[in-house]
């Protein structure tokens, strides 16, 4: 079994690499990976749910694949992207 916490990565279009090692990361969670805790700033900033962008739809994507594998997920909002709302999550 195993929890994994990210906090802090402010993610944005300009930063692409930490954007890439950040799905490539996700994506290489195995199944021993029961929960993921995103836990304040994931984004730089966050428009609103109407309007994710490339990168917010590229994550989404990710999360909804990390669902389906049946890892939990859990998340708090940060002041950078407290306008994440229930179309996201």
């Amino acid at each position: 079994m195993q929890t994994v916490f990210i906090s802090d990565l402010h993610l944005e279009p300009a930063r692409d690499d930490i954007s890439s090692q950040f799905i490539e990361y996700v994506d290489s969670l195995g199944t021993e990976t029961e929960r993921l805790f995103i836990v304040g700033d994931l984004f730089e900033a966050w428009i609103g749910d109407d309007a994710p962008g490339p990168l917010g739809l590229q994550v989404i994507e990710l999360l909804a694949r990390l669902t389906r594998r049946g890892v939990q997920g859990f998340f708090t909002h940060g002041n950078r992207d407290f306008l994440i709302g229930p179309e996201f999550l």
